[in-house]
C-alpha cells in the first residue's frame, strides 16, 4: 500500500494548492466552451475580453495547463497594451498559479513575484492578500511550511476583516491541511470543521468536498474506516457535482485506498479504474502517477506481478518528481521482480532504490555490488557464446545455477543490511529514549520539589502568619471598645486597622497565587475561573468532560495558564485575553490568545519564561507550538496525551 507520508502529502498539497488557484468553484465550472464562442463570435471591448481570459485562465488551472497558460498570455499581452496594471497582476497571479498546479516552480515565483510588485504600487490590498494566497500555496508545494503556515493566517485576517467568505475559506483549508503534515489532527480537525461550515453557509460545494476529503484522512488516521469511507465519498459526490475532475479523482483514488486497507481488491479495483479515468481527463501528471500507484499495489496485493509492475514503471515515467513515491515504487519493483523471478530486472530496481532511500551507503559496498553485477553478466555472456558454439545442455545448467546463486546472494545481502539498518536506528532510537527519559525525570523532579516547597510556603503563611494577624486585629479590636485610647488617637488606631486588613488580604492572595485552595478541592476549571475572573478582559472557554486530571498536571496546566497571562498583560499590552481549555477523553489542549503587540519569534527572549514554560510541558510529553508576528498578537497552543501520563 503507499505509505502514508506519500498519500498525505499528494492529497493535500493538491488541496490546498487547488484552494487558493481558483477564485470561486463557480467561476471552474462555468462553460468554458461558451466563453471561447463569445471571444469568436461578438465585438467585445478590451476589458471586457481581459475579464473573458482570466476566466478561462481561471478555468483551465486543473484541466488544461496548455490553455491556461495560452490565455495568460494573451491577457498579459492585452493588460499591457491597454495599460491596465490592475488586470496585468491579475493575470501575473493566474499564471504563477497554474505554474504552481503544473509543478514549474521556478517560472511560479518568477510571475508572483511580479504580480506582488503591481499589486504593492498600485495599493490594493485585496489584490495583495490574492497574491499573497498563491504565494502561500507555491510555498506549501516547495515544503516551505512554517512560511506558508504564517503566510495562510495573514491573508485570513485580510479577509475576516473584508467579509469574503469564499476566500476565508481556502485560507482556512489550507491552514488544516498544513496542520495535518505536521500530524496535528486536533487542530487539523478544528479548522477542516471551520472550512466545511463557511462552505455550506455560503453554498460552496467545492469547498464542502475538500473539507469532507480532510475529514476522511483524520479518521482514515484513526482506523475508522467506516467513517472514513462515508466522508470520502461525500467529497467524491460533491467534486462530480462541481465538475472539478481532478479532485473527484483524487477522492476516488482515497476510496480505492481504504477498500484495499480493508481487503477488498474487488471494490478498490472499480474505484481505482474510474479515478485513473477523470485524472487522464484532468491532464495533472500527479494525479495520473498516484492512480497508477494504487493499481500496481491492488495487482501486487492479487499476485499478477508482471501487471504491478507495468503499472508501477509507468507511474514513474508519468511523475517522478516525489521523492517518497519513487521509493515506493522501487520497492514494489523489487519485490515483484524477485517474486516474477526476474533477477536482472531486479538488481536494477534495487540500485535505483538505493540512490533514493540511502546516500550513506559506503563507496565499497556499491563499487562491491556494482564489480558483482559485473562479473555476473561478463560470465553470463560467456556462458551465451559457448551454448552457441557447443549447443551444450549443461551451459544452459551453469547458466540457470549461476542465476539462482546470484539472486540468493542479492536476496542475503539485502536481507542482511535491511536487518543492520534496523538495528542501528533501533539503538539510535533506544539511546535518545534514555536521555530524553533522564531529562524527564530530573524536570519533574525539579516541578515536584517547585510545587511541594509553594504548598509549604501557602499553608505556613495563611495558617501561621494569617492567624496571627487575624489574632492581633481581634485585640485592636479590644482595645478600642474598651476606649482605653485618647480621641484624639482614633484617627490613627482606625489607620492601623486599615493597613492590618489590608496586610491580611495581601497575604491571602500571595498564598492563594502560589498554591490555590481551589486547585486542590475543586479542580483546574473552578482554580482558572477564580484566577481570571479577577482579571479585566480575561475570559475563560471551558469545553468537554470535566474530569480531575493527576494532580501533578493540575498544577502545572494552572501554573502556565498563570504566567501566559501574567506575560500577556505585563508585556503585550493585549486589550482582550482568550483562555480556551478542550477536554478530550485522551488528550487535554490549551490556548492562550491575545490581541497584543506579539513578537518575533527567533527573538524570544529568557525572561519572557517561555523557555521554562516549554520545558514543564515536555516534562509531561506535552507539545508547545507558539504563533505571534510583531502587531498582529500572539496565540500559544499546548497539549497533552493522557495515555502518555499513565
Amino acid at each position: 500500500m503507499v505509505k502514508l507520508v506519500t498519500f498525505i502529502r499528494t492529497f493535500f498539497l493538491s488541496a490546498t494548492v487547488y484552494g487558493v488557484c481558483l477564485q470561486t468553484a463557480a467561476a471552474q465550472a462555468f462553460n468554458n466552451d461558451s466563453l471561447e464562442m463569445v471571444l469568436k463570435t461578438r465585438e467585445l471591448t478590451s476589458y471586457e475580453q481581459m475579464t473573458i481570459y482570466s476566466n478561462l485562465c481561471r478555468n483551465y488551472i486543473t484541466t488544461n495547463f496548455p490553455k491556461s497558460k495560452s490565455y495568460a498570455y494573451i491577457g498579459i499581452a492585452l493588460a499591457k497594451k491597454e495599460a491596465d496594471r490592475k488586470m496585468l497582476a491579475g493575470f501575473y497571479r493566474n499564471l504563477g498559479a497554474a505554474f504552481t498546479f503544473a509543478g514549474v516552480y521556478d517560472s511560479a515565483s518568477f510571475f508572483l513575484d511580479k504580480a506582488s510588485v503591481l499589486a504593492k504600487e498600485i495599493n490594493d490590498q485585496n489584490l495583495q492578500a490574492y497574491v499573497l494566497l498563491s504565494v502561500a500555496a507555491l510555498n506549501t508545494r516547495k515544503n516551505n511550511y512554517q512560511l506558508a503556515l504564517e503566510q495562510f493566517f495573514k491573508v485570513l485576517s485580510v479577509f475576516e476583516k473584508t467579509g469574503d467568505k469564499v476566500n476565508q475559506r481556502k485560507a482556512i483549508g489550507s491552514i488544516a491541511a498544513l496542520y495535518m503534515y505536521q500530524e496535528n489532527y486536533v487542530l487539523a480537525e478544528k479548522y477542516y470543521l471551520k472550512a466545511e461550515k463557511i462552505s455550506l453557509s455560503t453554498g460552496d460545494i467545492s469547498g464542502s468536498g475538500q473539507a469532507c476529503q480532510g475529514l476522511s484522512r483524520i479518521y482514515f488516521e484513526r482506523k475508522e474506516m467506516d467513517k472514513a469511507l462515508d466522508y470520502a465519498t461525500k467529497s467524491a459526490t460533491a467534486f462530480h457535482s462541481s465538475g472539478e475532475k481532478g479532485f473527484e479523482s483524487v477522492a476516488l483514488k482515497e476510496i480505492a485506498n481504504i477498500y484495499l486497507s480493508v481487503n477488498n481488491p474487488g471494490k478498490s479495483g472499480v474505484y481505482a479504474d474510474r479515478s485513473l479515468e477523470l485524472a487522464k481527463l484532468s491532464q495533472v501528471p500527479r494525479y495520473i502517477s498516484n492512480c497508477l500507484i494504487v493499481l500496481s499495489d491492488i495487482a501486487l496485493y492479487k499476485k499478477d506481478y508482471k501487471q504491478s509492475i507495468q503499472y508501477a514503471l509507468e507511474a514513474l515515467r508519468v511523475d517522478s518528481t516525489d521523492a517518497d513515491t519513487k521509493t515506493k515504487m522501487y520497492e514494489t519493483l523489487i519485490k515483484a521482480s524477485v517474486l516474477n523471478n526476474q533477477s536482472k530486472e531486479a538488481v536494477s530496481f534495487f540500485q535505483q532504490y538505493r540512490k533514493v532511500i540511502d546516500s550513506r551507503i559506503s563507496e565499497t559496498y556499491q563499487k562491491s555490488l556494482s564489480e558483482m553485477e559485473v562479473r555476473y553478466e561478463t560470465e553470463k555472456k560467456v556462458f551465451r557464446i559457448s551454448a552457441l558454439e557447443k549447443e551444450n545442455q549443461l551451459s544452459i545448467v551453469l547458466i540457470v545455477g549461476g542465476v539462482i546463486v546470484f539472486l540468493l546472494l542479492f536476496l542475503f545481502l539485502y536481507v542482511r543490511e535491511k536487518n543492520e539498518k534496523h538495528k542501528k536506528e533501533l539503538a539510535e532510537r533506544k539511546v535518545i529514549q534514555l536521555e530524553q527519559e533522564k531529562k524527564l525525570i530530573s524536570t519533574q523532579a525539579v516541578l515536584d520539589g517547585e510545587t511541594a516547597e509553594r504548598t509549604r510556603l501557602a499553608r505556613d503563611l495563611h495558617d501561621g502568619l494569617g492567624s496571627m494577624l487575624s489574632v492581633i486585629k481581634l485585640h485592636l479590636y479590644d482595645i478600642k471598645k474598651a476606649e482605653m485610647l485618647k480621641k484624639e488617637a482614633d484617627t490613627q488606631f482606625d489607620k492601623a486597622l486599615e493597613m492590618l486588613e489590608s496586610s491580611t488580604k495581601e497575604l491571602r492572595r500571595v498564598a492563594h497565587n502560589l498554591m490555590p485552595e481551589s486547585l486542590a478541592g475543586f479542580g483546574l476549571k473552578a482554580s482558572l475561573q477564580d484566577f481570571l475572573g479577577n482579571i479585566p478582559h480575561a475570559h475563560l472557554h471551558y469545553f468537554g468532560e470535566e474530569a480531575r486530571l493527576i494532580p501533578q498536571l493540575e498544577i502545572v496546566i494552572y501554573r502556565t495558564v498563570h504566567e501566559l497571562v501574567n506575560n500577556a498583560l505585563k508585556h503585550s499590552g493585549a486589550e482582550n485575553i482568550n483562555v480556551q481549555v478542550v477536554q478530550h477523553p485522551d488528550s487535554i489542549s490549551i490556548t492562550v490568545q491575545d490581541d497584543g503587540n506579539g513578537f518575533d519569534i527567533s527573538e524570544i527572549k529568557e525572561g519572557y519564561g517561555l523557555k521554562g514554560i516549554e520545558s514543564r510541558v515536555s516534562a509531561f510529553k506535552g507539545t508547545m507550538n507558539i504563533f505571534s508576528k510583531k502587531g498582529e498578537g500572539t496565540e500559544i497552543s499546548i497539549e497533552f496525551k493522557k495515555d502518555e501520563l499513565v
